[in-house]
């Protein structure tokens, strides 16, 4: 509720620290900031049964969710707001510095922007509330998938971002990364591959 604050819960186990401290994790990969036209699809096709993929980064790419409590704290939440909001959650990866989705609308009126927004302004006031600092960027990056854009590849770049990053030497090994409709990483990634249209523009996301 607003005005109240939420206290993030300790998550027992002893494989945090070890994680994030092996010789593969290099905590100023990819930390240079992309600035990026703000060109925005029409409203309406944000609404319905359309597959999207979805990244939104942290203010001034802040590696917050180094914190494995807030990484689960946000994942969550995301349960929560895409249940409301009848969207699907394909495949997701919690990196230390932004998120990766991959969504499907469920209904004629799900809506992929009032979801976002919720979950934005929800966990960023929790945040500002806690730490008197913003939580996310303004903007996000968002591409509406075509028939060109076989999802199971688009699946598996957002599962193998914490491979390319260096924080882990396979995605099944990554705690933040799965899907809220299915089983997470658990095969041999396709050979083929693909990329969002903004890593061709120098995005190091």
């Amino acid at each position: 509720m607003p005005g109240r604050k939420q206290k993030f819960p300790t998550i027992p186990g002893k494989w945090n620290s070890a994680f994030f401290s092996n010789p593969h994790y290099n905590p100023h990969h990819q930390s240079r900031m992309f600035r990026h036209k703000n060109i925005r699809l029409p409203l309406d096709r944000y609404v319905g049964t359309a597959w999207f993929f979805v990244t939104f980064c942290c203010e001034n790419r802040n590696k917050i969710f180094l914190n494995p409590t807030r990484a689960q704290w946000l994942l969550d939440n995301l349960r929560s707001e895409a249940l409301s909001h009848a969207l699907a959650i394909h495949a997701y990866c919690v990196m230390p510095d932004h998120v990766h989705l991959l969504s499907q609308g469920l209904t004629p009126t799900s809506d992929l922007l009032r979801c976002l927004t919720a979950l934005k302004k929800r966990t960023g006031f929790t945040y500002k509330q806690e730490t008197s600092h913003h939580l996310w960027q303004k903007k996000s990056y968002d591409h509406a998938l075509r028939s060109s854009d076989p999802h199971d590849l688009v699946t598996w770049y957002i599962w193998m971002n914490p491979v390319r990053a260096g924080l882990c030497l396979s995605a099944t090994d990554y705690p933040w990364s799965g899907s809220l409709t299915g089983a997470g990483p658990h095969s041999t990634p396709p050979h083929e591959s693909w990329s969002p249209p903004w890593r061709n523009q120098g995005a190091p996301i």
